[in-house]
């Protein structure tokens, strides 16, 4: 028994992280006592000899490894057929369908030695109570059916059906290796929302198949054409014979000749060509070819069959589709919510800890580094104080005690200087002197500016690579080349800098630090190649390692960093799915071959995208995936089946082209755009924790620094004595006062302003863009108290106020959708120029009441501080401006310049955004606060 065999096994929905189940535990369900009460077939008993020695082979790994290579192999025959026309057969596909017989055989024997350990199908644990082992019945079924030597008298489609089971068989890859079955099955059990969506996706596909069967039945087949029958220019143009679409010219008279467009699959002349050509709209390929091509049938100026066609974009492409990215994205993180609760999620976070803790004790070696350096920095001083004393003239035995105080621990230490000083060894001085440099170093390339620099130089360099272009100047080829060598050199020696300062084993303890010495070390290897033996070695290639440099922003770029780092703790799934997915092309590439090889010859001349071989299926699956111009293959695959009219042809383009387009595009490759979703809230999650343990870091060092804190006046001069029989005592001061400013804070004095206030201990101060007025005085004139500001505030603050402000925004934007753009001098334009006038004289208005009320810029919550007022603003000066130069004789570039602030007053509907709060808080600001991660992505 294979590991496959473990269908029974119940995987979360779509993981982010796909759980792999044990060996053991999925073949302790198969042998488990459960399934040694029954005999298989009746005939062979627990204890039978050929039933056990049947089960060894079976649920051997071996068998399986065998298995899987024979699938493999299988799957390579299939990629070699080449169909031909009129199913003839050429000499490499005569011995591939004697090969395959070998194959054949390995999977029957596979099949019965399963069937006769587990028994077939009556019991519980049997050989077809697996779905994957039905699928390995029915590839072997079909495989023995189709046999050309059993002589069977079947139909030609026929046999190509039962063969094109045959691609079915890189499935069982899927069975065979645990961790693809558990993506599969988890795939599966999402489908079970996907369904819903799939029902209410078809309802509307139904509702609106309808309508257009209803309207347009029998419309796309009507053509303009002569007494003699010709096409006009050649061409076939739709009409409308009662006069409701395009008029034929006179000549040409509008007639049913035609099949229709894509030969007749396009239309609405039964549900079912209904519901293909709805589909293909709801997918945004050729709908608007569609939508005109009504218009000319049914509706000429598309004042009726717009709203048919726009409402059917909005809500099945737009809407509907989408939907199946929100429940996969969904069904992401509640996946992830439960994975951050298991066991990998905890060792991650320890591991996390740990570097915390790691980074924390580096900090700690640092400081006790410095500390050192400092003392011995004093001790230096001391000596040197020393020596410059005994030069002038201080003989004896001479000796100094020096006391330290140290704040944090309170801990007195004596240090005993004597006269009679000893030479250090070249050692000592060399670790000390290279101790003081790597600290000096660390510090400099942990600097802001070292940290500004890096980056300035890494967009410089990217600057000079994106200078290139076709036939440059030899001047410029050589500026680059220079360019190119000093920001490498400038690239090498940050890495050295880093590697001297940090060390090695902490340098390269940051995967990122890893990366730019890769990168860096590829340039050097690439420039030496370059210099020595010129492009002939294909430096090329390697020149363009260049470009990983622009992956030095991700260190610096937290944000970016943290979105990296969760698309790769999602590499696994994401692998797991491209592999998938690329046995999902395989067989509907294998599966077109066998449908379609060799049909798209008869179109003359032959389309470029086909299944005659399997590199042009793989290429069509994939154009198909990817949604582009996949209805024109449809088209070509339904015509090979003779066209729209038989029921084999439009079977085909639902069962092959719509299973694919909905299984591949909607489904598969919206779950990578999951992922991607999943990755970008786990990424901001990570930057809010980073977050929070920096405050919390932050908060507990403060604690610190408060609780061993000195108390005030604790610092004091600390007297050295120079204790000698020829000197005079005598004290000098060593150090300064301590500053008391690591002390513990001291309450603040406001306590009796925040009782009259509690809104200033919990926040709720309002700002000046409320209901209240603002207590300035605006424009330097009208106070708070003043009685024309106060009737103001409350005529501008009132809720009527505002809804008639939204009425004449809605009206005044749709008076600009109705003015005759063609004929200026219009009738319709002057009475709209008229109305133009009132409204911009109430917005304008609105302007200066709300400057009156508010202010100006000055103070917080005036007028200009807020984005929507100043477009507000923007429009109502553009409209002002534009009145007066068209009202006044200009030149043609007055005019210019007319038109384009008069193009500007499009942006009066904004208001509205800023008139209707729900709307502002619930799409604008969502959309805007999203627009940083999604720069993050596509930076990535």
């Amino acid at each position: 028994m294979s590991v496959r065999d473990g269908g029974d096994r119940r995987p979360s929905a779509i993981p982010t992280n796909f759980q792999s189940h044990s060996r053991a535990s999925s073949l302790q369900k198969i042998t488990g006592p459960e399934r040694k009460k029954y005999s298989s077939l009746f005939i062979f008993s627990e204890s039978n000899k050929f039933r056990n020695l049947c089960r060894l082979i079976s649920e051997s790994k071996p068998f399986d490894l065998f298995i899987l290579m024979t699938i493999a192999v299988n799957c390579v025959l299939l990629a070699l057929n080449t169909p031909l026309p009129q199913y003839d057969k050429s000499k490499l596909n005569l011995q591939l369908e004697k090969a395959e017989i070998y194959l054949l055989a390995i999977f029957i024997v596979e099949a019965l030695l399963k069937i006769v350990t587990r028994g077939f199908i009556l019991h519980p644990g049997s050989y077809l109570r697996n779905a994957w082992n039905v699928l390995d019945f029915v590839v072997v079924v079909t495989g023995i059916m189709s046999l050309p030597y059993l002589n069977l008298d079947i139909d030609a489609n026929a046999l190509k059906a039962l063969r094109a089971g045959r691609v079915l068989r890189p499935l069982k890859l899927v069975s065979g290796i645990p961790s693809l079955q558990v993506v599969m099955k988890s795939i599966m059990r999402a489908m079970a929302p996907l369904l819903q969506i799939c029902l209410l996706v078809i309802f509307v596909i139904i509702i609106y198949s309808i309508i257009g069967l209803e309207f347009l039945n029998g419309s796309f087949h009507y053509s303009c054409r002569d007494n003699n029958s010709a096409l006009m220019d050649g061409e076939h143009q739709l009409c409308s014979p009662e006069g409701l679409g395009y008029q034929c010219p006179p000549g040409y008279e509008c007639k049913r000749y035609w099949d229709g467009p894509n030969k007749g699959i396009t239309s609405f002349d039964n549900m079912l060509l209904s519901m293909l050509t709805v589909f293909t709209c709801i997918t945004c390929e050729g709908w608007t070819d569609t939508m005109y091509w009504t218009f000319d049938v049914a509706d000429k100026n598309g004042y009726i069959f717009w709203i048919y066609y726009f409402s059917l974009n909005i809500i099945g492409a737009q809407f509907m589709l989408n939907l199946v990215l929100g429940v996969l994205s969904g069904e992401f993180g509640k996946e992830r919510e439960r994975v951050e609760n298991r066991t990998a999620f905890l060792l991650l976070r320890q591991g996390q800890q740990v570097d915390r803790a790691l980074t924390g004790y580096m900090d700690w070696i640092d400081t006790a580094e410095k500390a050192i350096i400092e003392e011995e920095d004093e001790e230096d001083e001391e000596h040197t104080q020393f020596r410059s004393s005994r030069t002038k003239g201080n003989t004896g035995n001479l000796g100094m005690t020096k006391v330290l105080t140290k704040n944090a621990a309170g801990k007195n230490f004596r240090l005993n200087i004597h006269g009679k000083e000893k030479k250090k060894p070249w050692k000592e001085i060399f670790r000390k002197k290279n101790r003081r440099m790597k600290i000096r170093i660390k510090k400099v390339v942990e600097h802001a500016v070292f940290y500004w620099l890096v980056i300035t130089c890494v967009f410089l360099n990217t600057i000079s690579v994106a200078a290139e272009y076709y036939l440059q100047p030899q001047w410029l080829t050589d500026l680059q080349d220079i360019a190119e060598i000093i920001f490498l050199s400038f690239f090498l020696m940050e890495m050295c800098l880093k590697l001297y300062g940090l060390g090695p084993r902490l340098y390269f303890r940051s995967k990122f630090n890893k990366f730019d010495s890769l990168v860096v070390t590829a340039g050097v290897f690439e420039l030496i190649l370059y210099k020595k033996y010129g492009i002939s070695m294909g430096i090329s290639v390697l020149r363009a390692l260049r470009l990983l440099r622009l992956f030095k922003f991700t260190r610096y770029w937290k944000s970016l960093k943290n979105l990296i780092t969760s698309l790769l703790s999602s590499m696994k799934s994401i692998i797991s799915l491209l592999f998938l997915l690329f046995l999902f092309i395989l067989i509907y590439a294998l599966l077109g071959m066998q449908l379609f090889g060799g049909s798209f010859a008869k179109t003359i001349p032959q389309p470029r995208t086909n299944f005659d071989d399997f590199g042009n299926a793989m290429l069509a699956v994939f154009q198909i995936l990817t949604g582009e111009d996949w209805n024109m293959v449809m088209y070509e695959g339904v015509t090979a089946y003779h066209g729209p009219k038989t029921p084999k042809g439009l079977a085909i383009a639902f069962i092959y082209f719509v299973t694919l387009v909905i299984l591949g595009n909607y489904t598969l490759l919206n779950v990578f755009l999951a992922i991607a979703v999943d990755n970008l809230t786990n990424a901001q999650e990570i930057g809010d924790d980073e977050k929070a343990e920096e405050r919390e870091r932050e908060k507990h060092k403060q604690e610190i620094k408060e609780k061993y804190a000195p108390k005030a006046g604790a610092g004091r001069n600390l007297d050295v004595y120079y204790k000698d029989s020829g000197m005079n005592g005598s004290t000098i001061s060593e150090f300064d006062r301590i500053p008391n400013d690591g002390g513990r804070a001291q309450p603040g004095h406001d306590w009796v302003k925040n009782l009259k206030q509690p809104g200033r201990m919990t926040g709720n101060i309002r700002g000046g863009e409320g209901t209240e007025m603002i207590q300035t005085n605006t424009l330097f004139i009208f106070s708070p108290q003043n009685p024309i500001r106060q009737r103001i505030h409350n005529f501008v603050a009132s809720k009527y106020f505002d809804n008639t402000i939204l009425i004449l925004i809605l009206i005044s934007s749709g008076f600009l959708a109705l003015e005759n753009t063609i004929d200026k001098d219009a009738t319709i334009n002057k009475v709209l120029w008229k109305f133009d006038y009132v409204f911009t004289s109430i917005f304008a208005l609105e302007v200066i009441l709300k400057v009156v009320d508010s202010g100006v810029i000055l103070h917080k919550g005036s007028y200009f501080r807020d984005v929507w007022n100043c477009t507000d603003a923007l429009v109502v000066c553009c409209a002002i401006a534009s009145m007066v130069l068209s009202s006044s004789k200009s030149s043609s570039s007055s005019q210019q310049v007319v038109k384009v602030l008069r193009v500007l007053r499009v942006l009066r509907p904004f208001k509205a955004i800023n008139k209707t709060k729900k709307l502002k808080v619930s799409t604008i600001y969502p959309h805007f606060t999203s627009e940083r991660a999604l720069n993050n992505k596509e930076f990535f």
